[in-house]
């Protein structure tokens, strides 16, 4: 069956040592495919606000913790689809720069 195979975008890493006190693109690109699956594990040792805008936080990431956004989960009536579209573009910011890594990996059909 055509479609119905997951796949996975190219894992985005972000260095926390670049991390600033104003929103930048944690997906500096968008994300590459309309993604049903999102999850950002922050493996530092600072705390992130993630945005969708790049200017409301919208979620906080605790350091060393995983936020999981499973997008289709909710979607209403049943069996409707819900993605987060090709391009869209995730912000972070922290009160400054931390020590570790900050994961990005999303999946799509």
């Amino acid at each position: 069956m055509a479609g119905t195979s997951l796949k996975a975008i190219p894992r985005v890493d972000f260095n926390a040592a670049g991390l600033m006190v104003n929103y930048q693109p944690l997906t500096v690109t968008g994300l590459p495919a309309a993604c049903f699956i999102v999850k950002i594990s922050n493996q530092s040792n600072i705390a992130i606000d993630l945005s969708y805008d790049g200017v409301t936080a919208h979620e906080y990431i605790r350091a060393d913790s995983d936020f999981f956004l499973p997008i289709q989960m909710n979607a209403q009536p049943t069996a409707w689809e819900v993605l987060i579209p090709k391009g869209s573009k995730m912000y972070i910011k922290a009160t400054g720069a931390g020590i570790g890594t900050i994961y990005l990996s999303a999946y799509y059909v």
